[in-house]
């Protein structure tokens, strides 16, 4: 069971296709059950990990007709480009410009100044800047959003028991499905990287990841993952899609 690309999404939809919410379900149960992996740290010095899955998650990949990828950075793979290449036009002097990826990553390099993040919502029914604020050097801009501008691939809309469900490739780890709470979220690294050159790209993005997937409240992602407070975070709500949260 494999749809790639269609006119009509919706017709497939979980919600209007039983056959596929049965097999999204089984791979998510599949994928969210850590029995089913083996995680070993062979060499720390030389960076060799082996990783392996269980004959029953195979099994199960088998049934569904699925092809298994157990491991894949997914959203995290920009992030972890950005990083490399931002480092590396740090360490050859390369500082007044900015990188951004199609997956709503950002990041300004140390030297670059004039440019703004903008915070996206939706008021009278068309995509809105409802916010902007100046994008610091050497900032990180990691941005998820349930809607799509223009005529973006991915993204739809289903109606069910009269609420707009938002369909996009931010899909939530906890359960296989997308977002039913954010209409977009934003974390903004605004730390100094003109000492060493870091630019925390995938700690942006990790963390917007596990406040879209519910492991942590925004509030509590600030202070467990960020004690010094270089980043922000606001959202927006799919029950409010004009106003603009600030976490504080």
């Amino acid at each position: 069971y494999s749809i790639l690309i269609l006119e009509e999404p919706e017709q497939f939809d979980p919600l209007n296709d039983p056959e596929g919410a049965v097999t999204r379900e089984r791979l998510a149960k599949a994928s969210d059950n850590l029995d089913n992996f083996q995680l070993k740290f062979v060499d720390d010095e030389n960076h060799i990990v082996c990783f392996n899955t269980r004959e029953v998650y195979e099994n199960e990949m088998e049934d569904l007709e699925t092809e298994s990828y157990p491991v894949d950075l997914n959203l995290l793979r920009d992030a972890y480009i950005l990083e490399i290449v931002g480092k590396t036009l740090f360490d050859y002097g390369y500082t007044d410009g900015y990188i951004t990826s199609k997956s709503g990553l950002t990041l300004t390099l140390s030297a670059r100044t004039g440019l703004e993040y903008c915070i996206y919502g939706i008021q009278k029914g068309t995509t809105a800047i409802l916010e902007t604020f100046p994008a610091g050097t050497g900032s990180v801009f990691s941005s998820f959003k349930s809607f799509a501008f223009g005529n973006e691939k991915q993204y739809y809309t289903v109606v069910s028991d009269g609420k707009t469900v938002y369909r996009n490739p931010y899909i939530s780890a906890a359960d296989g499905y997308e977002s039913r709470k954010y209409l977009s979220l934003y974390s903004i690294y605004q730390g100094d990287i003109k000492e060493n050159g870091i630019y925390p790209c995938s700690d942006a993005v990790y963390r917007n990841i596990r406040i879209w997937s519910d492991f942590d409240e925004p509030e509590s992602a600030e202070d467990a993952a960020d004690p010094g407070r270089v980043y922000k975070t606001c959202f927006v709500l799919q029950s409010d899609t004009g106003t603009v949260v600030h976490v504080p």
